[in-house]
């Protein structure tokens, strides 16, 4: 693996506000739903809220055609919000599966109500097992990233939030505060998708594919399977 030279800051775009805008609440969604920075499955807590969240994943490999391209195998988390400002905070983990100057660079990024954080300094590989898990604590949110292959984890926290959205699977990233396209990245294999303790597959989940602004597919979400186990492909460069 190219490890990263450290010089750039990859981050995961705040797909759960977009994907949130898909429907009004309450809707009855589509048997598959799109959107243009996500692909995997949507779960709504709206009244018990999201206390806590985990999934595992294998991390894909990219190849590089582009200068600028990656994906976000993750888990994103959606804060209640602000009563009267209707704002919303983000927070999650995954990892950056990225190009810059077409070298691949793998990071553990976490998300903390709002605030990125990226590990450029233990960079992951292809092929690695990792475990994202996300907490609601009475005082902090802490967001953890841990590679089980190279037994290191990458955690962080700050303030108290509650969720109420929550989205596995890929989603968007950035360099540098820019967003970036897709290049082709090998199947994404995730299994273990849990809100509160228990399967996804128990609570509502909304199947996503990601799309282009002409409605073609650029990766798409396998079926969720009982033990909550399911798969992104790639499908085409954006």
């Amino acid at each position: 693996m190219n490890s990263n030279r450290g010089a750039s800051g990859v981050a995961l775009l705040a797909v759960a506000a977009v994907v949130a805008l898909s429907g009004p609440a309450g809707a009855v969604p589509r048997k598959i739903q799109t959107n243009t920075a996500f692909a995997g499955f949507e779960v709504a807590k709206t009244k018990a809220h999201i206390h806590s969240a985990s999934v595992r994943f294998v991390v894909p490999k990219i190849t590089c055609r582009n200068n600028l391209s990656g994906v976000g195998p993750s888990v994103l988390i959606q804060s209640v919000g602000n009563p009267r400002t209707n704002a919303h905070s983000e927070s999650g983990g995954g990892v950056g599966v990225a190009c810059e100057d077409k070298t691949p660079i793998y990071n553990a990024i976490v998300e903390v109500v709002s605030h990125s954080y990226d590990d450029i300094l233990h960079p992951l590989a292809a092929g690695d097992r990792v475990v994202v898990t996300v907490t609601y604590g009475p005082r902090r949110t802490v967001a953890s990233v841990r590679d089980v292959t190279a037994r290191r984890s990458f955690t962080r926290s700050a303030g108290h939030s509650v969720g109420e959205y929550a989205f596995f699977g890929d989603s968007s990233v950035e360099i540098d505060a820019l967003g970036i396209g897709l290049d082709p990245f090998t199947t994404t294999h995730f299994r273990g998708a849990k809100i509160n303790g228990r399967w996804i597959v128990r609570q509502k989940p909304i199947r996503t594919n990601w799309v282009n602004s002409k409605g073609v597919v650029l990766v798409a979400a396998s079926k969720l399977s009982a033990h909550d186990t399911f798969t992104t492909t790639f499908k085409r460069s954006s």
